[in-house]
């Protein structure tokens, strides 16, 4: 039996009605957020579409939610196989994201990837108000930490280092001899 339809059965008080209208809110809100917490554990986009078109719809989401531009220039036509790696990278782009937002006070942020020499390059450039480079190598720093293990785990390099005049920007490199997942 469904919430609404317990709110009309004979007898039940109105406040006892609201009190439905408010668990029905409540639950419909609680779905859509296990919603939200599946699609940002495992995008079915990356699935569906690959690693790149994934980045794509991040960047725009970003965008969305924070109103800071962004530009995208991806020379790589390939998509990366594999689900661990391909995760991973989504992963620390969207931790990039997200310590852009929280910490940055960025307008703008420039992503590029390219191939080179058998290597794949992921950069992450904002104009913020820059990183202290004795943050980027803090133990202490959860996001950049979780980007550095990440990064460990599908065997890719990480840097992040402060851009001058301002900004910081992220490097990442997959060696695509070295990675099979």
């Amino acid at each position: 039996m469904s919430l609404f339809a317990l709110g009309r059965l004979d007898g039940i008080q109105e406040k006892g009605n609201e009190t439905l209208k408010d668990i029905y809110f409540n639950l419909d809100k609680s779905i859509q957020s296990l919603r939200n917490i599946s699609t940002e554990l495992r995008p079915l986009i990356l699935d569906t579409l690959g690693l790149f078109p994934s980045i794509e719809w991040l960047l725009n989401e970003f965008y969305k939610k924070t109103h800071i531009k962004y530009s995208i220039y991806n020379q790589v036509e390939e998509n990366i196989k594999g689900k661990t790696i391909s995760t991973g990278i989504f992963r620390i782009f969207q931790e990039a994201l997200t310590n852009i937002t929280k910490h940055a006070k960025a307008t703008k942020v420039e992503v590029k990837i390219y191939k080179q020499d058998n290597k794949i390059y992921f950069e992450i450039t904002d104009d913020g108000i820059g990183i202290d480079n004795s943050k980027s190598k803090s133990p202490f720093s959860m996001g950049i930490l979780s980007m550095n293990e990440r990064a460990k785990l599908i065997r890719a390099q990480l840097s992040i280092e402060q851009v001058q005049p301002h900004g910081t920007k992220i490097i990442m490199v997959l060696n695509l001899k070295n990675n099979h997942d």
